[in-house]
């Protein structure tokens, strides 16, 4: 028996390293886990909440996204994304944060983009008004 759970331990182990993180979207087409991101004058912003309109509030369409590139793709285009579709339309936020919001219409949402210095305060305000 002794011998026996080392290699139900290590046939655990394996089977785990060998996950496949694979999904398939409605068309049926292959797709792996990525991070959505969106570069706007030189810096990448990135997309990890959808916002209800009561966290951050839309101000000034600063423009649109003028190039979609493949997810497995890495760009410092201006106003390019990995996710969103080309036309897009990009908004300033009223509050003193360096984001944007998007309507991404694939999915009915508003999504914020940040920077990865801004995650804190994003994860903040979120929680705060999450729990009011």
């Amino acid at each position: 028996m002794r011998k026996m759970l080392p290699c139900f331990t290590l046939a655990l182990f394996l089977c785990g390293c060998n996950l496949d993180m694979t999904t398939f979207n409605s068309n049926n087409q292959h797709e792996t886990d990525y991070q959505p991101y969106l570069n706007i004058n030189g810096k990448t912003y990135i997309s990890l909440y959808s916002n209800d309109e009561s966290v951050f509030t839309k101000d000034l369409l600063i423009g649109e996204v003028l190039r979609n590139v493949p997810i497995d793709e890495n760009t410092d285009d201006d106003f390019s994304s990995n996710y969103l579709e080309k036309g897009t339309e990009i908004y300033s936020v009223k509050e003193n944060l360096d984001a944007y919001l998007v309507e991404d219409a694939t999915n009915d949402q508003i999504r914020i983009y940040h920077t990865s210095e801004d995650m804190e305060k994003v994860e903040e305000l979120v929680d705060a008004e999450t729990n009011e």
